[in-house]
């Protein structure tokens, strides 16, 4: 079972890899809308600026003032340029932000679809895990009987020598008998010869006296 925790660790790196680099972008989006948080507040400010100027210039159009050592006119259009430069910002910034809004999207997609991947990988890891065990305890069992019936057959081994050994001492024995009983067939035999040899010879002998 090694392998398959291998190939699940390996994904959990892949994972925090593509996490590590969705978190940069998430960052830089969230500074896009920093910064244009920012330049919408100077385009208000600005535009605030202007119609201010535009009042000032029509109660003094007939005067050169000035403000802060520009005339008026110079100062509204400096400040329109600077309110046009805004707002070109905001118009980039809001495409950049519409970008990166379908980006963290598809990523968040992506990530949601590894996310379940992963967590279907965790399941078949734990049911795997459990298996595993319970294959363990089955082979611990196995190996326990196995242990057993080991020794069953050593003893049954050494019962069999025992008895083979008694078998052998027994054939030897009954060899020995079988030399004794032959000897004494043998013996009884010639004396049995004997006898009757020596009743032959009564019965001849009596059969002379009587006739």
């Amino acid at each position: 079972m090694e392998w398959k925790q291998k190939i699940f660790n390996q994904l959990q790196e892949r994972n925090k890899r593509e996490r590590d680099a969705y978190a940069e972008i998430v960052k830089h989006y969230n500074r896009l809308t920093e910064n244009y948080s920012t330049i919408l507040v100077r385009c208000t400010d600005q535009e605030r600026d202007i119609l201010t100027l535009r009042q000032e210039n029509t109660d003094l159009q007939k005067n050169s003032v000035s403000v802060a050592g520009l005339p008026v006119n110079d100062k509204i259009r400096t400040l329109e340029n600077d309110y046009m430069k805004a707002k070109d910002e905001i118009l980039t910034l809001l495409r950049e932000r519409g970008d990166m809004t379908k980006e963290v999207i598809s990523l968040s997609r992506l990530v949601k679809e590894r996310d379940e991947k992963l967590y279907t990988e965790q399941n078949k890891n734990q049911i795997l895990t459990k298996e595993n065990v319970s294959l363990k305890q089955r082979l611990e069992s196995t190996e326990d009987q196995l242990s057993a019936l080991k020794k069953v057959n050593e003893t049954i081994h050494d019962e069999f020598q025992a008895l083979q050994l008694a078998y052998t001492q027994l054939e030897e024995r009954q060899k020995e008998l079988d030399a004794t009983i032959a000897v004494l067939r043998q013996k009884m035999t010639e004396k049995m010869e004997k006898k009757c040899n020596a009743l032959d010879e009564e019965v001849k002998l009596h059969e002379k006296f009587v006739l």
